[in-house]
């Protein structure tokens, strides 16, 4: 609950002070850029921002800034001297995120803010900006987004949960679900998701044992990802095969499709068949946990892979027939603003033979791309699990490492069926944070 509202930094900002004794700041830029007024916002079906930023004064000032008692707003109002508040909003609990806003109201383009005046009960801010336009904001929407550590915590953890890195002991504690239990509600659905986003992983057990499950969980997310490979693609023994993973050989871990610029987020491998031969186990590797012990324990050699581009490339032809011939130049180790691994291009076999760098990064290239794959498939990192049938692994690709060990008995390859497929990280971000909300009651809250 608001306590006091005034304007500072002369009339460039909005001072509000909280009832706990908490206070926050507000750019008269920002407020204005948000203002929810019919002219200025589009509510609805699909929240949009309609004050083009071409009319969008940046020198704004406040002209206006009152407290009002009888809504859960702030109202605003502009230097045309009209206030037009908004529809109260219902009280809103402790841990909501966000909150969509209705607009009733109309409001003129933008310039600058007044002196405010606020009432201890008060739970909107009503304010005005020097163009003559103004609107109520909604005192716990105004304090969700205030520009302080605390509620950017809350925010960046709705745009992604927390990472949490792991080595060899994660085979002790492999996330699973049911698949059936995750198919058919949405809560079991939701941690599925959160365990891909926190862990990178989660085994769904006991899916059927046919073709179509992965399409059934990629749909139910939201839709798959196709490649030239198609939608599902199917990872039997091929006597000619156009991917090392149509042979029996030792598949080296790696990531999928590095030479795609923008690589399929998410992985999905469903065991229909298992071959019950010797060997034939999934290797998994985080290769977040690894890159930050490299970078750790050998920083030059993290700077390479990070820094050095390399050629990628996938010449060669789908199952209708159809040619492909993909390149992309891009290191090995990409790193987001805060240093964290966004996304790993580790491959061998879709490595081109053209590596377009200078003389001298050559070797050390090598060296440093080596040092990391031993230590991927050191046993403190690794994991190495025969899945069963029916078993659906869920991984994700810009992160994780995996792989297969050879299948010894060659006699008994051909039983061996697997459907793959891929998903977007986009989808799967936008179906947990659907689910988040509707759990939480909080249908209407990807509003403004």
């Amino acid at each position: 609950m608001a306590s006091e509202a005034s304007i500072v930094s002369g009339s460039r900002r909005l001072l509000v002070r909280w009832a706990d004794g908490g206070q926050s700041e507000y750019p008269a830029v920002w407020l204005r850029d948000n203002c929810h007024c019919s002219k200025c916002y589009t509510a609805g079906s699909i929240h949009v921002r309609t004050l083009l930023m071409e009319h969008l004064d940046v020198d704004c000032t406040l002209t206006k800034a009152e407290l009002a008692t009888d809504s859960q707003s702030i109202s605003v109002s502009w230097s045309d001297g009209q206030v037009r508040p908004n529809s109260p909003l219902p009280q809103l609990s402790s841990d909501t995120d966000y909150v969509s806003v209705t607009r009733t109201d109309d409001h003129a383009p933008l310039t600058c803010f007044t002196s405010p005046q606020l009432s201890t009960d008060a739970q909107s801010i009503s304010v005005s900006w020097s163009d003559g336009c103004s609107c109520s904001f909604p005192a716990d929407w105004l304090r969700q987004r205030a520009f302080e550590p605390g509620p950017q915590r809350q925010r960046a953890a709705l745009h992604r949960p927390d990472t949490v890195t792991w080595g060899a002991e994660m085979a002790q504690s492999l996330p699973r679900l049911p698949y059936e239990l995750v198919m058919s509600k949405d809560a079991a659905m939701l941690e599925a998701l959160l365990n891909l986003e926190r862990y990178g992983l989660v085994l769904l057990e006991g899916a059927p044992k046919r073709p179509g499950a992965v399409r059934a969980f990629c749909e139910k997310v939201a839709f798959m990802r196709t490649s030239h490979f198609g939608d599902e693609f199917t990872v039997r023994v091929k006597v000619d095969p156009n991917s090392i993973a149509y042979t029996g050989n030792n598949i080296e871990i790696h990531t999928d499709s590095c030479y795609y610029d923008y690589m399929p987020g998410i992985q999905l491998l469903h065991f229909i068949v298992q071959y019950e031969g010797k060997g034939g186990e999934t290797q998994l590797a985080d290769g977040a946990k690894v890159c930050e012990d490299l970078r750790r324990e050998d920083p030059q050699a993290f700077q390479t892979l990070a820094t050095v581009p390399v050629d990628f490339k996938n010449v060669t032809k789908s199952d209708n027939g159809q040619a492909h011939f993909k390149l992309l130049k891009a290191p090995v180790i990409t790193t987001d603003s805060e240093g964290a691994l966004q996304c790993l291009r580790f491959t061998t076999s879709q490595r081109d033979s053209y590596f377009s760098v200078p003389l001298d990064q050559v070797e050390p290239w090598y060296k440093a791309k080596k040092k990391l794959l031993n230590m991927l498939y050191d046993e403190k990192y690794i994991i190495k699990r025969k899945m069963n049938e029916g078993d659906m692994i869920v991984f994700d690709n810009v992160r994780l490492v995996h792989g297969r060990e050879p299948l010894y008995e060659s006699e008994k390859v051909g039983e061996r069926h697997l459907e793959g497929g891929y998903i977007d990280w986009d989808e799967a971000r936008s179906r947990r944070r659907v689910l988040q909300e509707r759990l939480a009651g909080n249908p209407s809250g990807y509003g403004f």
